[in-house]
């Protein structure tokens, strides 16, 4: 069942009750290591997905109906981005934090996708089951919390 969040970066978004404990516990795992989460994308709604599957800026953005994103168990961070701080850890100390974080929460990581490529910020878990019918749930746990079509 999708519920309510709210993610550093991002504000107001929407994930699995299943996948919330694991992201919470992600970016608790994450700031003991010395890091500070910063979220780009969570939940996404399956126009969107189409929209960025469009994109050719996308990083390996799945066909909508078949995302993690769109069912609610993925999450995007501020991950290539990260830059050296000044007498603090570097931007290389930082990703290795945020992919123990990772381990420690049980979350998979898409920097190790191969087709079509790596997707390095894209942290995820995956139930297993029938990806579209989680898609179709979370879709219509979405318009009911939120009245949009």
């Amino acid at each position: 069942m999708l519920i309510v969040t709210i993610l550093p970066g991002i504000g107001t978004t929407y994930l699995d009750s299943h996948f919330l404990p694991m992201v919470q516990r992600f970016i608790s795992e994450a700031r003991t290591r010395g890091v500070n989460l910063t979220f780009n994308e969570a939940f996404r709604p399956s126009g969107y997905q189409a929209i960025l599957r469009g994109d050719p800026a996308a990083i390996t953005p799945a066909a909508a109906g078949s995302s993690l994103h769109e069912a609610g168990f993925a999450v995007d961070v501020n991950f290539d981005s990260l830059r050296n701080i000044p007498g603090g850890m570097t931007g290389d100390q930082q990703r290795q934090a945020i992919l123990a974080a990772a381990t420690a929460a049980q979350l998979s990581w898409g920097g190790q996708f191969v087709h079509p490529g790596p997707d390095r910020p894209h942290f995820y878990y995956d139930p297993g089951g029938d990806r579209q019918a989680l898609v179709r749930q979370a879709q219509a746990d979405y318009r009911r919390i939120t009245g949009r079509q």
